[in-house]
C-alpha cells in the first residue's frame, strides 16, 4: 500500500485496547517533520525504509485500501530489510534489539540502532552507486581526499562492483602504484633483457607494459585458472623433485625431453639436451603469456611442455569470454609518478571519446613489435570496456603540477573525512562514537588554520588504531596523530601554540584513559584500513509500524 500511494498515514484519533485516545496521531502531524527518516514496520518485522517529503495533511480519497485519515508524502529508501537485518544481527551480535511494536509511532533516536544502521547502509549504498554511475558514464575517475578517508579501498570495492565479480576474483581487475621511478617503459612498453642464452649473453627485446597488457586481457577476455593451477605445481615440484631430481617433461612439438625443478623464485628452473647444468629460468609471467594471444617469443616448445603437463595433471583450463565484460584498471597514488611521461600518447587514447579501434595510436616501441591477434604492428587503443579509477592525497605537494591534458580526461570525486566514518562503525564499533565527535572537532579546528584546511584534515582510518590500543586516545595522539599534526604545522607561524590548541580540543573530546588501557608500548607498525563508507547525516530518525 505505501508503494501504491507513496504515503503513510494513521487514523485522526487512535485508541488504545482501553478505548482511551493515545497521542499517536498528534505526533504524526506535529513532531514528524520533512526530512525524517521512518521505518515502516508489519508488527515486529521492519518493511520500508521511508524518508517523509511532504506536510501531514487530510487523506483526500480514503478507500477501503488506504483508509487513513491524515496522511504524509514519503520517499521509499529501501525495500530490502532482510540483509539489512542480518548484518545488523552479525555486527552487534545480537546487543541491539530491532525495533518492535509498542505503539504505532515510536520515536527509535535513543532507544536502539537498527535505525540509524539501515540508514547509513543505505547511505552508504547511495554514495557507492553515485561514484559508479559517475566512472561507467565518464571511463576515468580520480577518488582524491584527505589521507586516511579509505580511497584506496573504496576504489577496490567499486572495482569488483563494476565487474560484478566476487571479491576472490582478481582476473577482471589491474592495480598498479605510481612513484617517482615508474615510467612509460613499466605502464605501456619498452624494452626488458631476456635470459641469457648458452654462452652468458644477455640480450634486449620489447615487452608490454601492465596497463597495455591488461587491455590486452580486456579485448581478447580470454580468462583462466593458471594462478590455481600454477600453485599445485609448485607444490608438487617442492614436495617431490629437487635439482638432483628434477620433472622430467617433454616439449609440446618436438616430443624432446626436458626437466625443470622449483627455484627459490618461484619460477622453473630448465635443465635441457641431457645435461645437468640449469639453462635459464621458465617464469610463470612468462609461461601465462602462452595462455594469450601475445606469448613470450623463446622458448616456446618448452614453456608449451609445461602448460600440457599442467593441463593433464592440474586441471588448467582456458575459456573465451563472449559477454560485454567490464575490466577495472586501478592506479593508486596516481599523482605521484611523473603522469605525462608514463602516459605519453595515451593521453589520447584513454580519452572516451576515442576508445576502441578508431582511436588506435602509434607507441614509441611501435618498431618491437609485430603484429597480433589483437594490435596492428606498433599500435595501440584502450578498449571501450575498461574502466580506470586513480587514487591521490589531496595535501601531496605534487598535485599542483599536475597538467590540464590529465585533468581534462578525470572525473574527480572528493572523498571528504565524514565519507569514512562508518568504518568506525564496522571495524571499532566500541569505540566509534568517541572517536567521531573527537575527529569532527579536531578537523573543525584543522579547516580553520592557515596554510592548512580541508586537505589536512584527519580521515577516519587513522583512529582504528585505537583498536591497537585499547581505546587509549593518549597513545594515539602520542604515537599517531600528534607527531603527524607536528609535521604538517612545521615551520609555519606559531607552529607549538597551534599544536597545542589541536591537543586540547582533543582532550576535551575525548574520554579519560583508565589504568588498564594507559601502556607505554605501541604495537608492532599498527596500519590505519580504509574501508568505504557513506555521509554522515544528522538528520532525525524515527519508526513507525504499519498496521
Amino acid at each position: 500500500i505505501v508503494k501504491e500511494y507513496s504515503a503513510i498515514g494513521m487514523a485522526s484519533e487512535w485508541l488504545n485496547k482501553n478505548g482511551e485516545p493515545v497521542p499517536d496521531p498528534n505526533k504524526f502531524r506535529n513532531a514528524m517533520q520533512k526530512g525524517d527518516i521512518v521505518c515502516v514496520r508489519a508488527g515486529s518485522t521492519p518493511l520500508l525504509l521511508v524518508e517523509i517529503i511532504g506536510d501531514c495533511k487530510n487523506n483526500p480519497t480514503p478507500n477501503d485500501r488506504f483508509w487513513f485519515d491524515i496522511i504524509r508524502v514519503i520517499k521509499i529508501l529501501s525495500d530490502d530489510p532482510l540483509e539489512t537485518i542480518d548484518r545488523f544481527k552479525r555486527e552487534y551480535d545480537n546487543t541491539k534489539p530491532i525495533p518492535n511494536p509498542k505503539g504505532t509511532l515510536r520515536p527509535e533516536l535513543n532507544e536502539n540502532g537498527f535505525v540509524h544502521f539501515w540508514y547509513d547502509q543505505f547511505l552508504k549504498a547511495s554514495f557507492m552507486e553515485k561514484i559508479k554511475k559517475t566512472l561507467l558514464a565518464t571511463h576515468n575517475i580520480i577518488l582524491t581526499g584527505a589521507p586516511g578517508t579509505g580511497k584506496t579501498f573504496l576504489a577496490k570495492k567499486i572495482a569488483h562492483e563494476i565487474i560484478d565479480k566476487s571479491e576472490g576474483n582478481s582476473t577482471y581487475i589491474g592495480f598498479c602504484q605510481f612513484h617517482p621511478s615508474y615510467d612509460y617503459t613499466d605502464f605501456v612498453e619498452g624494452l626488458r633483457p631476456t635470459p641469457p642464452n648458452k654462452d652468458g649473453n644477455i640480450g634486449f627485446q620489447g615487452q608490454d607494459g601492465v596497463f597495455k597488457a591488461f587491455c590486452k586481457r580486456a579485448i581478447n577476455k580470454q580468462t583462466s585458472n593458471f594462478e590455481e593451477a600454477y600453485g599445485k605445481l609448485c607444490n608438487e615440484l617442492d614436495e617431490n623433485y629437487s635439482q638432483e631430481n628434477p620433472l622430467e617433461l617433454k616439449t609440446g612439438v618436438h616430443n624432446k625431453p626436458f626437466s625443470v625443478f622449483l627455484n627459490s623464485n618461484g619460477s622453473l628452473s630448465l635443465i635441457t639436451g641431457g645435461s645437468k647444468e640449469v639453462q635459464g629460468s621458465l617464469t610463470p609471467e612468462k609461461l601465462q603469456t602462452f595462455l594469450t594471444p601475445n606469448p613470450y617469443k623463446y622458448w616456446k616448445s618448452y614453456f608449451c611442455g609445461v602448460l600440457d603437463y599442467m593441463k593433464q595433471n592440474h586441471g588448467l583450463k582456458t575459456t573465451k569470454d563472449n559477454s560485454d565484460q567490464k575490466y577495472v584498471f586501478i592506479i593508486d597514488e596516481i599523482n605521484r609518478g611523473d603522469i605525462a611521461k608514463i602516459f605519453g600518447e595515451l593521453f589520447y587514447a584513454i580519452d572516451p571519446d576515442y576508445r576502441g579501434r578508431q582511436g588506435a595510436i602509434k607507441t614509441q616501441y611501435a618498431n618491437l613489435f609485430e603484429d597480433d591477434e589483437i594490435f596492428e604492428k606498433g599500435m595501440f587503443f584502450v578498449p571501450e570496456n575498461v574502466y580506470i579509477i586513480g587514487t591521490m592525497n589531496d595535501i601531496d605537494r605534487n598535485v599542483e603540477s599536475m597538467d590540464f591534458a590529465i585533468r581534462r580526461r578525470f572525473t574527480w570525486i572528493e572523498i571528504k573525512p565524514e565519507d569514512s566514518q562508518n568504518m568506525l562503525d564496522e571495524k571499532i564499533p566500541q569505540f566509534a562514537e568517541d572517536a567521531k565527535k573527537c575527529m569532527n572537532a579536531v578537523n573543525e579546528k584543522i579547516r580553520d588554520i592557515e596554510g592548512l584546511g580541508h586537505a589536512y584534515q584527519l580521515g577516519a582510518a587513522y583512529f582504528l588504531k585505537l583498536k591497537d590500543y585499547k581505546g587509549d586516545f593518549d597513545q594515539l595522539w602520542d604515537y599517531n596523530v600528534g607527531p603527524l599534526l607536528n609535521e604538517y604545522l612545521r615551520g609555519m607561524p606559531k607552529a607549538l601554540e597551534t599544536l597545542d590548541d589541536l591537543y586540547s580540543i582533543w582532550k576535551d573530546n575525548t574520554p579519560v584513559a583508565t589504568v588498564e588501557n594507559n601502556t607505554t608500548t605501541p604495537p608492532a607498525n599498527p596500519t590505519p584500513e580504509e574501508t568505504p563508507s557513506a555521509p554522515e547525516n544528522n538528520e532525525s530518525i524515527s519508526a513507525m509500524e504499519h498496521q
